[in-house]
Formats: C-alpha cells, structure tokens, sequence
C-alpha cells in the first residue's frame, strides 16, 4: 500500500486514543486494530470522537488528524486552526470562522504544530 489509512477513537471505557480502522453499526463503533502479539483487536469507542489520520504531519513530526487543533505563525500572523474534511473537494483543510480563512492543510502541514483536539481541548476553539 502507498497510503496509510487510520482512524482514531477515544475509548468508551477510559478515554484513551486508540488507532486502527472504525467499524460501527446501529449500537456501537469500534476501532479495529493489532494487538502486541499481531492479533485483531475490537475496542469500543466514542463515536463522535471518530477522525481520520491526513497523511500529513506536524513540523515536530506528529501524525495530524482531523478535528485536531493546530496553530500556525507565518508572516501575517499567528492562527489556531482546526483540522476539517472537506468532501467536496476531496481534501483535508484547516479552518477558522473568526474571520473566516481556509488553508489547504498540504500548503501548511509541515510548518503547523498539533496544540489539541476538539475533544480533549474544546476551550482551544474559544481562541479560533
């Protein structure tokens, strides 16, 4: 495979982030992932929490996924962006609705670093 494609998820149980591929039906979405010794494993997680991995990275190297929140300086000033799927236009973008901007997170990825996400970090959101 070229890409990598995963998911991640906070668990139902203890909040922790697990990474894998979701699998979700009418009672439950799971992350689907290997265990230590190669063995599928099914973990429960909270649904909203659900986001894709861009396949992009952060200029520390970290892994960016949607609903991350992200902050980014360049000439004309510093922003805090969160990471959004745009699916019609088939691309990973970041946003932010005071005032409006939206940057193509490939234009940016390795000059950003990962701050938080929506999930663990909803007061981040009050600064977009």
């Amino acid at each position: 495979m070229n890409s990598e494609i995963l998911f991640r998820g906070k668990r139902l149980d203890n909040d922790e982030w697990v990474y894998g591929m979701p699998v979700a039906n009418s009672r439950k979405t799971c992350i689907i992932s290997l265990s230590d010794s190669d063995e599928l494993k099914s973990i429960q997680v909270i649904p909203e929490t659900v986001g894709q991995f861009t396949g992009f990275y952060d200029k520390k190297g970290n892994g960016i996924c949607v609903d991350d929140i992200i902050f980014y300086g360049n000439i004309h000033g510093n922003m805090i962006l969160q990471v959004k799927w745009v699916g019609y236009f088939g691309m990973f973008t970041t946003e932010s609705d005071k005032p409006i901007k939206v940057v193509q997170l490939s234009n940016i990825n390795r000059k950003v670093e990962i701050i938080g996400n929506i999930h663990d970090n909803p007061e981040l959101l009050q600064s977009i």
